[in-house]
């Protein structure tokens, strides 16, 4: 018995020596409490503060614990580059919390660990996509047409709304939806369906997690929600099951109304590859449902900026209108062999990537063994997170990082010049799946609705300061006011 408090006092100092040690091996950050972490710090993570002065305070790479959670921050384009990319088969599984989970995005191609498997699902998927124009020039005649009815439906709008304006939000989403559901079910909404309402909605459902929600899922572990916050566990599960419901009610149609043979439809094509029992009809709904929230928030999110930045900034849109109407002028359709011709609008398109900075963040990665990047341990099980705020606003690429400049990316001779520290998407094997439709997409959309409309605020002083939400930083509700071109 008398040896038991010295024992007892061995064994907890040689546990907090073993900590203290791992602690010192971390990348350096913020500090945290035992077990919360740096909770009581979250509020500068969810509206962002923190992402700009990672780099500034701490260095290309840091870490902090939400909860019971250890994130490590990738702040510098040199280092997301050598983990995601150069050593991406170490960094190349996915990190899935609770939010996921609940969800239920925690498998397949989104979320699944990286393998032959997952190689193979991704290629067929793709292939799929490809077969039903993803990403090719058959695409463009959809995006084109969906186009050409929304500038109609805009004029209908700004008839009605008058000095007043109207916000550009919901006719976007129309246009977005419309373009994807060709892709996938061979369907069209009109601009005041219901059903296009209710699976927007369903897909805000999947986004719209508030900071403090949204700080009880990362930082406790999932029987911990379930018991203590049963109303946001049960809450979370119905937001996933509302959109698979709705896809599963157009895979069972498009069940019934299959043809041996023909595949007209990214759905035909999974019912062709996987059949139509219960089990292949889940599995499809599932993966319609991982591809396609992108077309009802990413895209009409990314021109909604364009838009918003070419409002405040009227000589952006005249130069862009001006150089449309000098290279094509308005009787031909704008397709993307028009790029080279267009360079001030793509490095307007990609200074609006930079600088809108609509994801703060690359999706989590994880590892699954003990590594170490820059002489820093990096835990296994530790979720790794590249700061695309960080990159995107760092004086070092981007002189002047907070004003909206696309000659930026223009030479002596007028001609675009990209720059690799733009990285909207991501970077390597995990980057977006989509981002060779939302590129193609973005130019068609701006390239056609610039050079028919003129936007401008009907408030001249409207900020342009973007709201977080979560990981995504929107544009802040504003009224604009469009006129037709000549």
């Amino acid at each position: 018995m008398e040896h038991r408090y010295p024992v007892l006092a061995i064994g907890l100092l040689g546990f907090l020596t073993h900590s203290w040690i791992r602690i010192r091996r971390l990348p350096p950050g913020p500090w945290g409490w035992p077990l919360v972490g740096s909770m009581f710090h979250y509020q500068d993570f969810s509206e962002g503060r923190a992402h700009v002065t990672m780099q500034e305070k701490y260095g290309a790479i840091s870490s902090v614990r939400i909860g019971s959670e250890l994130q490590i921050w990738l702040n510098s384009y040199d280092v997301i580059r050598e983990a995601f990319v150069k050593r991406s088969s170490e960094f190349f599984h996915r990190y899935v919390n609770n939010s996921f989970e609940l969800l239920g995005f925690d498998d397949d191609v989104f979320l699944k660990s990286y393998d032959a498997e997952w190689k193979k699902k991704k290629s067929f998927l793709m292939s799929s996509l490809k077969s039903c124009g993803f990403g090719t020039s058959s695409l463009e005649g959809k995006i084109q047409n969906g186009v050409d009815a929304l500038i109609s439906h805009l004029i209908e709008i700004q008839a009605k709304a008058g000095h007043e304006g109207y916000c550009v939000r919901a006719p976007l989403r129309w246009l977005a939806v419309n373009i994807m559901s060709d892709i996938v079910f061979s369907e069209h909404y009109g601009p005041n369906d219901d059903a296009l309402h209710v699976y927007i909605d369903a897909v805000d459902d999947l986004f719209n997690v508030t900071p403090y929600q949204q700080l009880i899922l990362d930082s406790f572990p999932m029987w911990a929600l379930h018991l203590f916050t049963p109303s946001l566990h049960k809450d979370m599960r119905n937001r996933g099951n509302k959109l698979r419901s709705l896809v599963r009610t157009r895979v069972e149609d498009h069940k019934e109304k299959l043809v041996p043979g023909e595949s007209r439809d990214f759905t035909h094509a999974l019912l062709k590859e996987w059949g139509n029992g219960e089990e292949a009809i889940s599995k499809i709904v599932h993966n319609i449902v991982l591809i396609t929230p992108d077309s009802a928030d990413t895209l009409p999110l990314a021109i909604e900026w364009l838009l918003v930045y070419t409002a405040k900034y009227q000589d952006v849109q005249e130069k862009i209108y001006q150089e449309i109407d000098e290279n094509i002028g308005g009787k031909q359709d704008i397709s993307l062999k028009d790029k080279a011709l267009l360079p001030y609008l793509e490095a307007s398109i990609l200074e609006t990537f930079r600088l809108a900075n609509m994801f703060i963040t690359t999706v989590a990665h994880s590892v699954h063994q003990d590594l170490r990047l820059e002489g820093y341990a990096i835990p296994k099980g530790s979720s790794v997170f590249g700061n695309l705020l960080s990159v995107h606003m760092n004086p070092k690429w981007f002189p002047e990082p907070e004003k909206f400049k696309p000659e930026r990316y223009l030479n002596h001779e007028g001609k675009f010049v990209s720059n690799e520290h733009v990285i909207p998407f991501g970077l390597g094997p995990r980057a977006c799946l989509g981002q060779v439709l939302s590129k193609m997409e973005i130019f068609i959309i701006a390239a056609k609705l610039l050079r028919s409309l003129h936007f401008r605020f009907a408030d001249e002083d409207q900020s342009v300061e973007g709201i977080l939400i979560g990981i995504v930083r929107r544009p802040p509700t504003s009224k604009i006011i469009t006129s037709k071109r000549n």
